[in-house]
This record gives C-alpha cells, structure tokens and sequence, in this order.
C-alpha cells in the first residue's frame, strides 16, 4: 500500500462514517478534511475537525504507518507542530509527539474502510492493463462520467489557450495575426506544422488584408516566402507567381524560409505541404477578416464554410510545380476541418475568454465541440475496450488530455473514473 491511496481515502472521505475514536480514545468528527498542500509541510491544510467537543482547525498530516512520523523526522521538524490530527492506515501503538513536545491525536483508518475499497485499490495497483479501470465506466453515474470528461476537455482547452499566451504579448495583443498563426500552424498537421508556422510568422496580415482580392499576389507571398519558388519553372503558374514575388520581395523587403525544411517524404499527396499552403492562402484571400470574422461565427454550418474554399485550377492537375497528376479537386477534408475548427477556432476562442474575461466565448467553444462528432484518433482508440459510448468531441478531446496527464502516469487515484471506482461494491 501507497501513502497516495490513504491520502485519497481521507480526502474523499472514503469510510462508511463521519464520526471515530482516536487511538488514545478522544471523540474525533470530521467537520471538513482540508485542502491537499503540494508544498513542503503537512499533507493537508486548513483542516477542520472536532475533538472531544472542541472545534480545532488545523493542518493533518498522513501516513501508512505511524512509525513514519519519526521515519520522516516529522517529530524534529517546528513546520509539523499546527498538525492536529495524524491519520494513518495502521498503527504500531507507538505515541507520536511534535517537536513542541506536544502529543499527537492519531486516528487509525483501517477498522474504517469498507473491504470493497480495499480489494478495488489492490486491483488498481495490481492489474497490469493499460487502463485497469475499463470494467468501471458503465457502473458510474453517467453525470459523473460526463462532468469529469468535460473538465478534462476544459482542461486541455485551457492548457493549449496559456501555451499561447505569451504569444499574444509579444504580438502587443495582436489578435489576427495569432490567429493566422495559429490557423497556419495546424495546416502542416503535425508533419509541416514548424515550417507552416514559420511561414506565417514572415508574413503580416496586413499584408494580405491589403491585397486579398488579387489572388496571385496572395499565392505569390505565400509560396514565396515558402521558399518554393527560388527555382526555374517550365509551367506558366509557378512562372508567374515567381515574377510576383520577386516584385514583392523589393516592396516589403522579404526574405523566405528555407525550402528544405519541408517535408513531403511519406505524406500522402492530398496533404503535401504544396496543397496545404494552396489552402491556406485561399482561407486568408476569402476571410482577409481573419480574428474579427472567426470570433463572430455560431452557425456550424458558416464554421464549416469558413474553410471549405476553393484554391487555384492549377493545382487540379497537379500536387507539386511542373509534376501534373490525374485531375482532382483538392479540398480540405471533413476529418481535416473539424481538426482546424478544434485546434484553431476552439483554442482561440478561450483564448480570449480568458484575456478579456468574456466567459461566454469558453462556453460557445464546448457546445460547439459536444455537436462535433467523435474524433479518430489514437487516444480514442486507447478507450475502445472500455464500456462507455462516447460520441462527441468533448469526448474525445477529454479522453486525449485524461490519457495524457492521469492515465499514462498511472495517476489513477487523481482522476474521477479511479476515485469513483473504488466506491464501487
């Protein structure tokens, strides 16, 4: 047995009652058991508890054994003196004193703690499964399941808004300009998401907003900066987007990325970073608004449009310069737009709920994902054994944070589905 596991025994008040005798004998009734402390110092804080009448209010400290309090030099440490209770699972019948030489009240858990919680942490600590919880989810309250996949999605959500955060500063809140970033970042999808990124970073939306309805000036910034056009052409497109940059380069003083750091080796065609920059240029050329006309979408069938655009003829025929292929329009998929609408209009939106304290823009972001569909992916897949029907994307983004930070660290005793599962009979 863990020390972790009696902590969550006492935080969660996992006994079958309120009120106990000490080891010495006093009455003791637990009035509330504290907050966890994550510093140095006693287990919990600002605990409230009577004893023997009295309401005392204090820190309590938690042990598997008793004899840890000496183990621990706890009774040599003045930071262990506000302690008023010592809670452990077992005892050795060994009297605890404080530094100050005062005499600890010890309550012992063990008579205390129903044996179904007992086997239920021996199958968690035992079971070898990447997730010894799967048998549990269909036998927990479903509001109980649903509020903590939420949290996690929340938590996710907020995690990924503070990662940007420090950009927003160094833009001086420059909203369009993140969120064309950001947009841009998730058009390399994973693979060309550094160099995507880079890419946007050399180019101001000004820029863009200023030529937006001259399309080859567009795409000629954009592949150009790309560094994709430093080369000789036998087509006519490449050709005339190479003239349009080099006229550009001289009016905003533009230097380009290195072509090299692209990545097209083991892409499927539909997502060589030729399209994907095709795409993007096109989603800025129709939506020159970028931050003002995104933070303004609610309809899901005007978010789906937002990124359902059309790029140059040429690439029908091609996927990279001067290479023609069989004809095909070249749209952004389902699966991929749904990936940008998470990742890009999602974050962006807590974002900045949490900047200008507009919580309602958090609240449009979870009822937009909870009528998205269930993703597919690798963390969903992880779950598959498990008895629960997940079908949205709160789900599914839920799911991947949970994997992340609770499941994969074994963090079984922090999370919900664990704590609630020990519960069960």
């Amino acid at each position: 047995m863990k020390e972790d596991f009696v902590q969550s025994v006492w935080k969660f008040q996992l006994f079958n009652q309120k009120e106990f005798n000490s080891e010495s004998g006093q009455f003791i009734r637990i009035v509330h058991p504290g907050y966890e402390h994550q510093n140095a110092g006693p287990d919990f804080i600002s605990a409230k508890i009577y004893i023997d009448e009295i309401l005392w209010v204090g820190n309590v400290e938690i042990h598997v054994n008793s004899q840890e309090w000496y183990a621990h030099k706890h009774h040599l440490d003045a930071a262990y003196n506000n302690v008023i209770l010592h809670v452990v699972f077992k005892s050795d019948g060994k009297p605890c004193f404080t530094q100050n030489g005062l005499l600890l009240n010890t309550l012992v858990l063990e008579p205390y703690i129903d044996n179904s919680v007992l086997n239920n942490y021996e199958h968690l600590a035992e079971d070898l499964r990447v997730l010894p919880c799967v048998t549990w989810w269909n036998a927990i309250e479903p509001s109980i399941v649903e509020h903590w996949l939420a949290r996690m999605c929340v938590s996710r959500l907020e995690s990924k808004a503070q990662e940007l955060s420090s950009r927003l500063h160094t833009l001086n809140r420059h909203w369009d300009q993140l969120f064309f970033e950001i947009l841009a970042r998730q058009m390399g999808f994973h693979v060309n998401s550094d160099p995507m990124e880079r890419l946007a970073r050399s180019i101001k939306t000004e820029w863009i907003q200023k030529m937006c309805d001259q399309e080859l000036s567009v795409d000629a910034l954009f592949f150009g900066q790309a560094g994709m056009l430093n080369r000789t052409f036998k087509d006519v497109y490449p050709n005339q987007l190479k003239e349009e940059y080099q006229f550009l380069t001289k009016k905003y003083n533009l230097q380009s990325i290195e072509a090299s750091t692209w990545k097209f080796s083991k892409l499927r065609p539909l997502n060589f970073p030729t399209i994907r920059i095709a795409q993007l240029s096109a989603i800025v050329k129709h939506h020159p608004k970028f931050f003002t006309e995104c933070i303004e979408l609610n309809e899901p069938t005007s978010i789906l449009n937002y990124f359902d655009v059309e790029i140059n003829d040429y690439w029908d025929t091609h996927y990279t310069f001067d290479s023609e292929s069989a004809s095909r329009k070249k749209y952004i998929g389902k699966e991929s737009i749904n990936q940008l609408i998470l990742n890009t209009l999602c974050i962006t939106w807590v974002l900045y709920a949490n900047v200008t304290n507009s919580p309602e823009y958090a609240q449009k972001a979870m009822n937009l994902m909870e009528m998205m569909t269930l993703e597919n992916n690798r963390y969903v897949t992880m779950f598959n054994d498990v008895s629960y029907e997940f079908n949205n994307s709160v789900h599914s983004q839920g799911l991947r944070y949970l994997w992340e930070y609770y499941c994969n660290d074994k963090k079984c005793l922090n999370c919900s589905i664990g704590i609630q599962g020990l519960k069960l009979k």
